[in-house]
């Protein structure tokens, strides 16, 4: 067997920290590096007079001894010019494959959202997450060309370029083949009118108009202040709404918004899981009802068709909230086709109906009144050294997404599509607890490129299906961010963009080797107790902890032995494709027997 001191020399891969990455290897011995840091820097484009050092992918730092395989990061600042440099140990291929923008992106967000804030320390949704996820932003490389200048430069939006200007700027058909640059959505309040689309206007009425925190008492997972909460959730309905109205109209058919608090899991009278009011959930009713709003206002009796609105909820939690209001819209009565108006599709953890919110109804199987329901209910065991194959990772958002998601919009032919994005499926995450990395910026990709080739079923005039990508869960401040921004650039920039690849890239999960390291501390920390009762003479107890030892060893699920001997990646990767196989193919047969023929 290799000592561990064997596992203190060897080669590290280093990778820098801030977007774009870079990446390198480093020789190390006694788990110190051989060479100084400021020439490891240097190869992956950090400044080495603003280096903050080597820190783990959640960006914390790094203090003891290095690993021999270990991949770690380098924190600091990017060197200047490093996007037109060529000194990389990749020869500047990858910077040969920067792509100008195809496509204009509208941006909403307020920092009045940031005063939401709970009321104890230990509720995981704080204004940390979203003001992280701005500061990424901001510092990314690209970020000027990425972002509209009141996202950018919040103090000079009152400059000579009014923001509603800006985005009739970006509404302007040009001759040119140029993209006109990301715009700004004006941040609004929300109506009582508005919010009432969706929930009880009995229940909200106080909390709109006055402020106040919505009572009776509110379940444990969910807190309101007064007056701070109501100005978020309105802020946040009020985003939401404007940016589908512009994705639909086309005036960008693309829109972020970067909003808090959470809406997917609020029903109509019933706030849950952080969530206050159902942004989503609202926008879309809205849509339908400018859509009948418009045909009342039309003379000649002619009607025009039913905008098709497809919200696809990618959160590590089941939106129960935002499907118990797409089930219930019936097909319009102008409808031939009968066909509701509205498609929920949700893939989620599920874990046999114990993951939160734990309800019945996110199951495989359950399709809903209307056939507009659409789950991919995962069941995992990601810390079970027998089957931690089965975990949500890139690999299954890769697959969910061509085989089970793209093929179901096809059919469903949305003029947009309103995606309620959690980043609590990304690896770290303390309520998720899952893998996913590359996954977020591939989805986003696809649903991208699936709209560019969408023509709207309105026939209004030629336009593509829209996309508007809203923020939900996601309680690791650092994913969040490094999500935001993947996501970002695969909405501003083109498939093949090469910041675009690296972020959609799939990763090996990393729960694997945490679980390596899990185990094999229980395992240290068994032995070294028996060793301290051997020591001390306490012969009863020893045989007790060799009682239990034997006990843990015969069961395969939790042994500790086994445990320690768990296969190495490759082999996991392996058994996880054949996993994701039959999800898959589990998933397809369910939807197919469930829904009848397409």
């Amino acid at each position: 067997m290799q000592g561990f001191g064997a596992r203190l020399d060897g080669e590290v891969t280093v990778r820098r920290f801030v977007a774009p990455q870079r990446s390198t290897t480093a020789t190390i011995r006694s788990g110190d590096l051989l060479e100084p840091i400021a020439a490891v820097a240097a190869r992956v484009g950090v400044d080495a007079a603003r280096l903050e050092g080597l820190v783990d992918a959640q960006g914390l730092a790094i203090f003891g001894k290095l690993q021999a395989g270990a991949e770690v990061f380098l924190a600091g600042a990017v060197v200047e010019n490093d996007a037109n440099d060529g000194n990389n140990d990749d020869g500047g291929t990858e910077r040969s494959l920067l792509q100008p923008p195809d496509a204009s992106v509208a941006w909403a967000y307020d920092p009045r959202m940031l005063l939401h804030v709970p009321p104890v320390d230990r509720i995981p949704e704080t204004p940390y997450r979203l003001q992280r996820a701005v500061e990424c932003l901001k510092s990314t490389p690209r970020a000027n060309e990425l972002l509209p200048e009141e996202l950018l430069f919040p103090e000079e939006e009152e400059a000579a370029t009014t923001p509603r200007a800006r985005l009739d700027d970006a509404n302007k058909t040009s001759t040119s083949e140029v993209v006109p640059p990301s715009c700004w959505l004006p941040p609004r309040l929300a109506t009582l009118e508005e919010i009432a689309l969706c929930h009880d206007t009995s229940r909200y009425r106080g909390f709109v108009e006055h402020g106040t925190a919505l009572t009776p008492l509110l379940k444990t997972d969910v807190y309101c202040n007064d007056m701070t909460s109501s100005v978020a959730t309105r802020l946040a309905v009020g985003a939401v709404i404007d940016a589908a109205r512009c994705a639909l109209a086309g005036t960008p058919s693309f829109a972020f918004c970067l909003v808090r608090p959470p809406g997917h899991h609020c029903t109509v009278d019933t706030p849950g899981g952080f969530c206050l009011a159902n942004n989503v959930a609202i926008a879309a009713r809205q849509l339908l009802k400018d859509w009948r709003d418009d045909n009342k206002g039309r003379g000649d009796g002619t009607l025009s068709a039913s905008p098709r609105i497809a919200i696809v909820d990618l959160d590590v939690h089941h939106g129960e909230g935002t499907q118990s209001f797409v089930e219930e819209e019936p097909p319009p009565l102008c409808d031939a086709n009968t066909v509701s108006p509205l498609l929920y599709f949700s893939l989620h953890r599920y874990d046999h109906g114990t993951f939160y919110p734990a309800d019945p109804r996110g199951d495989t199987a359950y399709v809903g009144r209307y056939r507009n329901v659409c789950n991919v209910a995962v069941n995992t065991a990601a810390n079970d050294p027998a089957c931690c194959e089965e975990v949500v990772s890139d690999a299954v958002f890769e697959r969910v997404v061509d085989d089970v998601l793209l093929p179901r919009l096809c059919r469903f032919c949305p003029d947009v599509v309103l995606l309620s994005l959690g980043f609590d499926a990304a690896y770290g995450d303390p309520l998720g607890r899952m893998a996913v990395e590359g996954g977020f910026a591939y989805a986003v990709r696809a649903l991208k490129q699936f709209c560019r080739s969408q023509p709207q079923q309105r026939k209004v005039r030629e336009l593509h299906a829209g996309l508007v990508v809203v923020l939900e869960g996601g309680y690791l401040p650092v994913a969040v961010a490094q999500g935001v921004t993947a996501v970002a650039h695969a909405l501003r920039y083109p498939a093949n963009d090469a910041d675009v690849v690296r972020y959609a890239a799939r990763q090996v999960p990393k729960t694997w080797q945490d679980l390596r390291r899990r185990t094999a501390r229980q395992q240290h920390e068994i032995k070294q107790q028996q060793v301290e009762e051997q020591l001390h003479g306490v012969e009863g107890e020893v045989k007790k902890a060799e009682a239990l030892c034997e006990t843990a060893s015969a069961s395969p699920t939790q042994s500790i032995e086994g445990a320690a001997l768990l296969p190495e990646d490759g082999i996991l990767l392996e058994r996880h494709e054949r996993w994701c196989d039959r999800l898959i193919s589990r998933v397809l047969s369910i939807h197919e027997e469930a829904n009848g023929p397409q």
